[in-house]
């Protein structure tokens, strides 16, 4: 036998000069012309992307980069274009069949996949918006309920407009608020927190707070009589002054002084006097203290008439504005008690005890003070001073 041949050749059934060595085939089926193994791009699309394992992957990396040989040159020494797509390794020829069989290899699925990424890509944004975008006509013809609801939105929007530029103008145009505005007046936005209520009378600050709580009467049995002072005793008012006056009297009111002019009602002092002889004489007035004190000194400066006095912090407030005089807060026996007064509302909680009188402003001819003073005289002698009361309202009432 002879010697054994080469590794680097292969046996053949064809004769010696046809046998090819091995690195040279591959080399020859490597750089087969790229037009037999592309695919058409459009055959790329449409191929959906194969998923293969990560270490599917790293193989067929390491078998597309193994095999690298320099492009052949053609005859005139320039070298053949060759496809730059790495491809898989050819598969070995089949030996033995007298022929030599090549498959033409595919690309791999990972390229396809990555290939049909980047033509994705290249479709921008804003064309896919416009293919997708529809007819605004359409989109109107179906959403007719969208457009009714607007429509109808903008209606009601106009309407409210409408009505709240014709309430202005009609308030503009009132007369009262024509002489409002002329007279330097303005309309204030009513804001989200209304302003806080004024002060009651009783509450106001500049007005001290009385007890109308009196001690029992020096003698057990005394009938107690309560005066009021203004358009009942005396008559008073400010700038300018009057044409007769009996005197002034010049408080401190919220720190300003301010100037009075007392009338005095025509017999008063003789009334007190008399009235203080048969009952616990009691000043029972709505007004201020800083004035009311002033003008009852002028009337008993001795101090020998008033046995108390009760000014406007002693009063209730009716909760509408009116100041009542509320004779049972005093503790004096209502059965033994007279109030004279001219305002129907100081007396309201206990009208069976009032002896009414006409105000006084100044009348010189009045006889008012002469005519209570008779009642006192025979209300005196009653036990109950509401039955006398009764019987001199159904005389005057007669008369």
């Amino acid at each position: 036998m002879g010697p054994p041949p080469p590794r680097n050749q292969i046996k053949s059934p064809l004769p010696r000069h046809e046998s090819i060595p091995l690195p040279l085939l591959t080399v020859a089926l490597h750089n087969l012309p790229p037009q037999k193994l592309k695919r058409s791009s459009r055959s790329r699309r449409r191929s959906p992307p194969q998923r293969t394992s990560t270490s599917e992957r790293g193989i067929e990396k390491q078998q597309q980069y193994r095999f690298t040989a320099e492009p052949p040159r053609r005859g005139d020494g320039r070298r053949e274009m060759v496809s730059r797509t790495p491809t898989k390794a050819p598969p070995s020829p089949k030996l033995g069949t007298g022929s030599v069989t090549v498959t033409p290899s595919k690309p791999s699925p990972t390229l396809v996949a990555r290939r049909g990424r980047a033509l994705r890509r290249r479709v921008s944004p804003a064309t896919a918006t416009k293919r997708r975008r529809g007819s605004p006509l359409k989109s109107l013809a179906s959403a007719p309920a969208a457009v009714a609801a607007s429509f109808d939105r903008s209606i009601r929007t106009c309407r409210r407009r409408l009505l709240k530029l014709f309430a202005r103008l009609a308030v503009l145009g009132s007369p009262r608020k024509r002489r409002a505005a002329a007279a330097g007046f303005q309309r204030l936005r009513s804001s989200s927190t209304p302003p806080p209520p004024p002060p009651l009378p009783s509450q106001n600050p500049a007005v001290r707070a009385q007890s109308a709580a009196l001690p029992p009467p020096p003698s057990p049995g005394r009938r107690t009589l309560f005066l009021d002072l203004d358009e009942t005793l005396i008559h008073s008012q400010t700038d300018p002054p009057p044409s007769r006056f009996d005197f002034t009297v010049r408080p401190v009111i919220g720190g300003h002084a301010v100037t009075f002019y007392v009338v005095k009602r025509p017999g008063v002092e003789a009334f007190l006097r008399a009235a203080a002889e048969i009952f616990d004489v009691v000043v029972f007035t709505a007004g201020l203290q800083e004035y009311a004190s002033l003008v009852l000194d002028r009337l008993d400066p001795d101090g020998e008439v008033f046995a108390h006095r009760l000014y406007r912090g002693a009063c209730r407030d009716a909760g509408d504005g009116r100041l009542v005089k509320d004779l049972a807060a005093t503790g004096r026996a209502l059965d033994r008690a007279v109030i004279v007064d001219d305002n129907p509302n100081a007396y309201a909680l206990q009208p069976e005890n009032a002896v009414p009188v006409a105000p006084f402003v100044d009348d010189d001819n009045d006889q008012e003070l002469q005519r209570v003073m008779a009642f006192l005289d025979v209300a005196a002698g009653y036990e109950d001073t509401r039955e006398a009361i009764r019987y001199y309202k159904d005389l005057v009432m007669a008369n």
